[in-house]
């Protein structure tokens, strides 16, 4: 992982803690990963981090673990990323505006190919 992808990785985390409205040292408390060591992660300053504390933190803010390993690059084994994720990890030389464009675009072929939904 490089430092862009280290960032987008942090932004991730970051924007879903802030989504359950979770502090970082509210979020230390349910994952046991201190403080200082979470606000590095969402700062992008670890272009390495350990696996283990990605699982930690995934449980903690409820996303599946696919979705954070393909952001780090790390395969987490019978489980795949959900799309967003998957886009992020793929092209991740493509900014995060293109991303949303191609990922809201993907969703609406889904929609229309879907069997199961009548339009």
């Amino acid at each position: 992982m490089d430092k862009q992808e280290a960032l987008r990785l942090g932004n991730f985390l970051r924007q879903k803690r802030q989504d359950l409205n979770l502090s970082t040292r509210a979020l230390e408390k349910l994952c046991g990963i201190t403080n200082p060591t979470i606000v590095r992660i969402e700062n992008g300053e670890f272009v390495a981090p350990s696996p283990k504390k990605l699982a930690r933190l995934a449980n903690a803010l409820n996303l599946p673990l696919a979705d954070v390993y393909a952001l780090a690059g790390y395969i987490a084994p019978k489980q795949l990323p959900n799309l967003k994720p998957y886009l992020n990890a793929k092209y991740s030389y493509l900014p995060e505006d293109v991303i949303s464009k191609l990922e809201d675009h993907i969703e609406r072929i889904i929609k229309q190919e879907d069997p199961l939904v009548k339009t």
